[in-house]
């Protein structure tokens, strides 16, 4: 629910993938913001969206009500470039989707989901519905916890395939040695 989902500044996922452009992840993360936009704003322009186009360039571009007024906002179309302004805030969906997906909802000590308040057990199964706005998350958390994901995906990234198949077989060598001293034991 867009009531549990922090919004994040553009220029945090511009800077992120401006310094990472080969990173496929960061990559789709700031594309789909961007184009996301870059869409909605069509859309605005269409009357399709009822809030309007200064609602837009106040949440989405960082533009005052009086520099709106002063660029003459409303008479902008929708083939203007508006993805050179956005420098606003989004909200950060594919990102808490992202997150949501890597934490366990038996680490109590992650820290960011509240996983306790979402829960309802249907049908013998567990589900997790975060639609109320005591579920949002801070947006600081969020980007605390994208910054070490993404450093660990950049880390990934930069390893060569013989590093990686190297790296697989000190962890295989290692759980297997572990695994014959519980056996021994």
């Amino acid at each position: 629910s867009r009531l549990a989902v922090p919004s994040i500044p553009l220029r945090v996922v511009r800077t992120l993938a401006t310094n990472h452009p080969h990173d496929p992840v960061i990559r789709y993360l700031g594309a789909s913001s961007e184009l996301g936009l870059v869409d909605l704003w069509k859309k605005v322009c269409q009357g399709r969206i009822p809030r309007g186009k200064r609602w837009f360039f106040s949440t989405f571009c960082g533009i005052s009500s009086a520099e709106f007024d002063e660029i003459q906002g409303e008479q902008l179309g929708e083939n203007f470039p508006i993805g050179n302004l956005l420098d606003g805030t989004s909200k950060a969906y594919d990102v808490v989707a992202l997150l949501l997906a890597l934490h366990d909802p038996g680490d109590t000590g992650q820290g960011l989901f509240p996983f306790d308040q979402a829960h309802l057990r249907l049908n013998g199964a567990d589900h997790y519905f975060f639609v109320q706005p005591q579920h949002i998350v801070p947006a600081p958390k969020v980007l605390d916890h994208l910054s070490l994901l993404y450093q660990f995906v950049i880390g990934l990234g930069k390893w060569s395939f013989r590093a990686r198949v190297q790296q697989a077989g000190r962890m295989v060598r290692g759980v297997a040695g572990g695994m014959r001293h519980q056996v021994s034991q």
